[in-house]
């Protein structure tokens, strides 16, 4: 249990100030880091519109090796940044410049953090910020989740960091697809079946009896029904941890990607995607658990019922047209 003398995490709504503080102290690095310092940018909550988030403003410094990190120490204490190490993070060196509050009103601090311009660091921090610019509906939801972690973990910032962890992995898995697309529901396509079939084949040539059942769901499943045009392929498995030792590389040989981000909110499934554009899903999971039941039951009942097949492809539609590039607004309304 946290003890009462540790900070609490203050979330503050956005501040229109924050680009323009960003752009007055990044100057200031470039400046005084001069030709050691390859790109700066601003990263983290600050530099999404909108966004609520700390105070704390966040200058991303990409070196060429983090061999030149020393030559910078001293010019950032000159700047008064106090060096904090690595603090918990390999491959990233943390220096922060704190302010106080003046009256009711908190003065944002400024944290550069050095790091090497091909890193992973680098690389998902820049990603994740643009993808939430790109992104609005999903920023807003990144918004309410972090207002609702200060109420849940006020003085527990690993707690509220971890929270944190699963939203970010997964809009990372989903920047890393490249730039959001417009959802495009299409008319049923009687070659959906046949397409099915064609991949089942595939599929279990490579992966041999480590399965025992390979079929068909998703509204490509569902003759008549208009659909996103991507063949939804569930597979069981005996065990999640033999599958995905077992399934990822061979799968590979036939042109899937394996997802892992996505099992941070979805441990119970592995998840594959193939195609540009995306054309094949493929969902590993153990036979009779609840995400293997509710597929196999929703493709069953829409089959039987085919004015709720009708009524679903209507809503279907006109999520697509609302959401339009959003596909977590899409699938919440589904």
């Amino acid at each position: 249990m946290p003890h009462d003398s540790v900070p609490e995490i203050v979330i503050v709504e956005h501040d229109p100030r924050w680009p323009s503080l960003y752009e007055a102290e990044a100057f200031r690095v470039r400046n005084t880091l001069g030709d050691v310092a390859l790109t700066v940018e601003h990263v983290g909550s600050t530099a999404i519109p909108g966004m609520p988030a700390r105070p704390n403003i966040a200058i991303a410094v990409a070196l060429r090796s983090m061999a030149d990190a020393e030559r910078c120490v001293g010019p950032l204490k000159d700047l008064g940044y106090e060096p904090l190490g690595e603090s918990g993070v390999p491959g990233r060196l943390l220096f922060r410049r704190r302010f106080g509050q003046d009256g009711e009103r908190l003065h944002p601090s400024f944290a550069v953090h050095l790091t090497e311009a091909h890193s992973t660091y680098w690389q998902e921090h820049i990603l994740f910020r643009n993808f939430l610019r790109m992104q609005p509906a999903v920023a807003a939801r990144y918004g309410e989740l972090k207002r609702k972690l200060t109420k849940e973990f006020p003085n527990d910032r690993e707690a509220y960091g971890d929270a944190k962890a699963s939203f970010i992995q997964v809009a990372l898995g989903r920047a890393k697809m490249g730039p959001p697309t417009q959802i495009i529901i299409a008319d049923y396509d009687p070659s959906w079946p046949t397409m099915f079939e064609e991949e089942r084949t595939i599929i279990g040539n490579v992966i041999g009896d480590t399965t025992a059942d390979i079929q068909h769901i998703g509204s490509t499943s569902v003759p008549g029904l208009a659909a996103k045009p991507i063949i939804d392929i569930i597979i069981s498995v005996a065990a999640i941890d033999r599958a995905r030792n077992l399934c990822v590389e061979p799968l590979t040989t036939v042109g899937y990607e394996y997802v892992p981000e996505y099992e941070i909110v979805m441990p119970e499934r592995l998840f594959f995607r193939k195609g540009d554009p995306r054309s094949r899903h493929i969902h590993m999971a153990v036979r009779d658990t609840a995400f293997w039941r509710r597929h196999i039951f929703l493709r069953d009942y829409l089959r039987v019922h085919p004015e709720t097949a009708k009524e679903y492809a209507d809503l279907k539609k006109r999520l697509a047209k609302e959401h339009g590039t959003d596909m977590d607004g899409y699938t919440d309304g589904n």
